[in-house]
């Protein structure tokens, strides 16, 4: 039997996937979230042929942390379970959730970087879903929901808004990045350039996925966050721009989720 440790698991995935599992690593050990391999605590055989086994009865997650079997064919195959284990693990619990918006607010990619915050955001959230894993497990929130379970959509308006949607009332600025930190000038709120406009970016993200980009509704939308006159007239242009442009991109997400944040950032500097 092929052996690892949690330590040789960290190290293939952070070669794997970079800086966002560094990232995340050093936040379990800041918080003291599990990460361990146990021997043979899942295994669930389908019948007698071990080849037969679902991936899924090989790693375990929840509010605690994320634990692994140690029974992998091979390093590559453990780090497969891993990640599946964090999406688990992130689908349980809240303490995801506040590592993203401390990615968004204060990883080396993200800092004073309002456009690679946004769009680094977004990809951050897809590795950890379910939309990204070929053992995807209702275990695993998705990109998408059609019911009342969070999805990646919920997360990123939190992480930036503080609320699950925006509709939910007025959003705060939580990670509250300068808009002269890369962000176009055609975004920028009438507020000026120390103006945060993630937040603005987070919520019609959140609002195109699950609304569309229909020029009516849109124009509701922000005709109700006070970006129009009551005569209909513009009060808040870059305000405008932003949000027609975020509302696209989620829908854009909804109907092709994949790892959309470079397209992003480029579309908002």
């Amino acid at each position: 039997m092929y052996t690892y440790t949690a330590t040789d698991l960290r190290h293939e995935l952070i070669r794997k996937y970079g800086a966002k599992l560094d990232f995340l690593f050093s936040q379990f050990d800041k918080k003291r979230i599990l990460f361990d391999v146990k021997a043979s605590r899942f295994i669930r055989f389908d019948g007698t042929d071990s080849r037969r086994c679902a991936a899924s009865s090989w790693f375990g997650g929840d509010t605690r942390g994320v634990y692994l079997d140690e029974g992998a064919p091979d390093l590559a195959t453990a780090a497969d379970w891993a990640l599946d284990a964090l999406r688990v693990w992130a689908g349980r619990s809240k303490d995801f959730a506040e590592i993203g918006r401390e990615w968004a607010k204060n990883s080396p990619q993200c800092k004073c970087d309002a456009p690679a915050s946004i769009g680094t955001t977004i990809d951050w959230l897809y590795l950890f879903s379910g939309g990204s894993s070929s053992n995807r497990s209702s275990d695993m929130y998705p990109v998408y929901s059609h019911s009342d379970q969070i999805d990646l959509f919920n997360l990123y308006c939190w992480i930036f808004c503080n609320q699950w949607s925006p509709i939910a009332g007025m959003p705060k600025a939580m990670v509250n990045i300068p808009s002269n930190t890369g962000l176009n000038r055609k975004y920028w709120d009438i507020g000026g350039a120390n103006y945060d406009q993630t937040h603005h970016f987070a919520g019609y993200f959140w609002w195109g996925a699950h609304f569309g980009t229909n020029s009516i509704l849109l124009k509701a939308a922000l005709f109700a966050t006070g970006e129009y006159s009551w005569t209909g007239k513009p009060t808040n242009p870059g305000d405008i721009k932003l949000g027609i442009a975020a509302a696209k991109w989620g829908l854009y997400m909804k109907n092709h989720p994949g790892y959309i944040g470079k397209m992003v950032e480029a579309d908002l500097r």
